[in-house]
């Protein structure tokens, strides 16, 4: 028989029903738990609130709960002499429990991947005291842009060109450091889904080919990134962060690329925490995140909280974030954030509001001891022309 202990997540919230049930009063349950009436209320309230979601109400004749990761969207009755006559549950799918359900499914269909073989190739020497970072901002690989409409065009091949190119670019101008990091900031790939249009907000997105063609393109076109990157460094650390485009697909590409690097010792997948990555070189401390759910000036306090022996450890701090396509580097108390500019082409939505942010990709050269010593930067234009020698060479 269901009752409201069924619809508790946690064992506090568990206890506080029971105690409630068996006793018949807040203040006696939370004499017996040791808790204050108020907050034994506040715990009831939350958890009836749960049971009510997901179709359970007694006192409202909702009777009929709906099952796990499903919710409630919709319930109708129908009176007759106040008595109930006729009653219609609509239900729906919970998004964070689906959501969780498909990184889970992500994660099982990327186990048996093919492993590489280690590379055998190695540079001959390195400066160990030196980090080189290659951030990747927004590519929305999948999207389709026409240039009538948007002033440039983009597709699915257009973005693994200019995405490589640009790192060829930039791993042949920086200097051969012992590590690199290549870091997703989230919206690598446009869209999560068939249907071409956003989980949460449900907004309709130019996709350009089927769902297939674009995990395929973006797998290779990330591997080339780090094929390039093992040539001139001795260690690669992949990270990657969910944006609000692909919060299935980061994992998915994230789950890929341990699988297919299993057996490579030079390569590293970071696995840190979901929504924002660490990665520490000495008195450097970098965080990587999409920004889409949080402030910049709120980033220094959560890397601090997040990392604190490593905040304490360290003198140079940065958070990377992407979202918003276009540059901006702000220093805060002990942390620099710095918004990073997209190489991605702009869709209807970015050109109509007027959001013509020039496009380029980076490389940030930090040094164990002092820092942040240097930089390259590659522009689209610069990629493309690269590109262009590189096909006439051929």
């Amino acid at each position: 028989m269901t009752s409201l202990v069924d619809f508790c997540e946690t064992d506090k919230q568990r206890a506080v029903v029971e105690a409630y049930e068996r006793l018949g009063s807040s203040l006696k349950a939370g004499k017996e738990l040791g808790m204050c009436d108020s907050n034994v209320r506040r715990s009831l309230l939350r958890t009836k609130a749960r049971a009510a979601q997901r179709g359970w109400s007694p006192d409202h004749d909702m009777t009929h709960p709906v099952p796990d990761p499903f919710m409630v969207k919709r319930h109708s009755v129908n009176y007759v002499d106040g008595k109930l006559k006729q009653e219609w549950v609509i239900k729906e799918q919970r998004f964070e429990k689906a959501l969780e359900l498909l990184k889970q499914a992500a994660e099982a269909y990327v186990a048996d991947l093919p492993r590489l073989k280690p590379r055998h190739k190695m540079p001959k020497m390195v400066e160990d005291d030196l980090l080189t970072f290659y951030p990747i901002a927004d590519l929305h690989l999948g999207m389709y842009a026409w240039y009538q409409e948007t002033g440039t065009n983009y597709d699915v091949r257009i973005a693994r060109n200019d995405l490589c190119s640009s790192m060829d670019y930039l791993v042949g101008r920086s200097p051969p450091s012992g590590r690199a990091v290549i870091a997703s900031l989230g919206d690598f790939f446009h869209a999560d889904n068939l249907l071409g249009i956003t989980e949460r907000s449900g907004h309709v997105l130019q996709m350009d080919g089927r769902m297939s063609k674009v995990i395929d393109v973006g797998i290779a076109a990330f591997r080339q990134c780090v094929e390039t990157a093992l040539d001139r460094h001795k260690e690669v650390e992949i990270i990657g962060v969910p944006g609000n485009h692909d919060e299935i697909l980061s994992v998915a590409m994230s789950s890929m690329m341990r699988n297919i690097y299993e057996r490579e010792p030079r390569v590293f997948v970071n696995e840190g925490r979901a929504e924002r990555k660490y990665t520490r070189h000495g008195k450097c401390l970098l965080g990587v995140v999409h920004g889409h759910k949080t402030k910049d000036s709120e980033l220094p306090g959560i890397m601090a909280t997040e990392r604190p022996k490593d905040w304490g450890a360290t003198e140079y701090r940065y958070f990377f974030r992407g979202h918003h396509h276009h540059d901006d580097r702000r220093e805060y108390n002990g942390c620099i954030v710095e918004q990073v500019r997209t190489i991605a082409g702009r869709d209807a939505h970015a050109a109509g509001g007027g959001w013509l942010s020039r496009q380029d990709m980076k490389a940030i050269i930090l040094d164990r001891e002092f820092g942040e010593v240097d930089r390259q930067t590659c522009s689209l234009a610069l990629a493309r022309k690269m590109a262009r020698n590189a096909l006439d060479a051929a």
